[in-house]
Formats: structure tokens, C-alpha cells, sequence
């Protein structure tokens, strides 16, 4: 099912979909979308209501992007690691609070297709700007390669799997990589 209105971020059948829904996957495209359609909307509420019942949500690429607390809406296009760190305040770059809350994601800005397009030090300019515009004390960063996935169970316990690795990224410090088949804990703590 695709939303790509307001309109249909309200429509009473999309709604109940994602009520009677086990799992519900978030596609690629453009994370402002999801953020400037869906956020505030009976959509929203009921992908909160989805989680809180225990459904599964995952996502890729934008999908997965908006589930951290905070994310990286895009609004004013993308921006790659060679740019934010010549200009930190570069007007591209605003962090704001993902879609729904999710408690094993609290504190943390996610990414994707994070080694192959290098994008370490993007993160850690996002998570600057998180600390600076008061959204969170000490975020962390995790960062999720193309064709990998982190499986995360009720208990916080995930599993990599895929071809690529997830990174754990720190405003500052070593960057933390988990290779497919090992167990990453969640809350992410620095």
C-alpha cells in the first residue's frame, strides 16, 4: 500500500490496514516524505498503536531511516560526509524527531547504506546538531550497510544478518562494527 498524501495518511481504511497488520515494512524513497506526509496523522497513531500491540515494523533505506528517535529529514535534499564536514552549518542539515516512538531506539539517529557511501562523519555532525538544538543529551548513531538488516528481538537483543555490517557510532570515539552474525544489545548506550 503506498501514502503518499496527507489524505491518505488519514483515510480511515489505510488506518485500519495498519491495525489489523502483524507486520508493517517501511519502503525506500525519501525520508521527508514519510516525515512531512505521516507524522501527526491517524497513519502515525496507528503505526504507535502497531507497535505498542507488538507488531513487527522494520524498514529500508528511508524506511529505516525515520524510526530512530531522531532522524535526518532531508527536507532541503541530502548532503554527504565531505560536505557537512566543510560547512557543519550547512542549512541542508536538520535533525528532527523520527516518526514513532520506539523504546529500544530512544537516543538514536539511524542510517543507511552507511560504508558504501561513507558516511561516518555525517552522522557525527547529525548527532552534533541533535545535542546542540536540545533533542537529545548524548544520541548515538547507527548505522545500517546495503543488503544487511539488524534483527532486534523484544528483549533488545539483534542479530546481523545480510552481506554488510551495522555501525555504532559515538558523537566521538571509536565507531563500533558489527559483522553479519553477531549480537548487537539494544538501548545503544556510548
Amino acid at each position: 500500500m503506498l501514502v503518499r498524501s496527507r489524505a491518505a495518511a488519514r483515510d480511515p481504511r489505510v488506518v485500519q490496514r495498519i491495525r489489523r497488520a502483524e507486520f508493517v515494512f517501511l519502503a525506500g524513497g525519501q525520508q521527508s516524505t514519510y516525515l512531512r506526509l505521516w507524522r501527526d496523522t491517524p497513519l502515525s497513531r496507528a503505526l504507535q498503536e502497531a507497535w505498542g500491540r507488538g507488531c513487527v515494523i522494520g524498514g529500508t533505506s528511508a524506511g529505516f531511516a525515520v524510526l530512530g528517535e531522531l532522524a535526518f529529514p532531508g527536507h532541503e535534499g541530502t548532503i554527504s560526509s565531505s560536505e557537512a564536514r566543510r560547512d557543519p552549518d550547512d542549512p541542508r542539515i536538520s535533525i528532527e524527531r523520527g516518526l514513532i516512538d520506539v523504546p529500544l531506539l530512544r537516543g538514536v539517529l539511524t542510517d543507511t547504506h552507511f560504508s558504501e557511501r561513507d558516511r561516518v562523519v555525517r552522522l557525527r555532525v547529525f548527532l552534533d546538531h541533535a545535542v546542540d538544538r536540545g533533542l537529545a543529551d548524548e544520541p548515538i548513531g547507527l548505522g545500517i550497510d546495503e543488503a544487511t538488516a539488524l534483527v532486534v528481538e523484544e528483549d533488545g537483543f539483534g542479530s546481523v544478518i545480510g552481506s554488510g555490517s551495522v555501525h555504532v557510532v559515538p558523537r566521538t570515539g571509536d565507531v563500533l562494527t558489527y559483522d553479519p552474525g553477531a549480537t548487537v544489545v539494544l538501548p545503544l548506550r556510548p
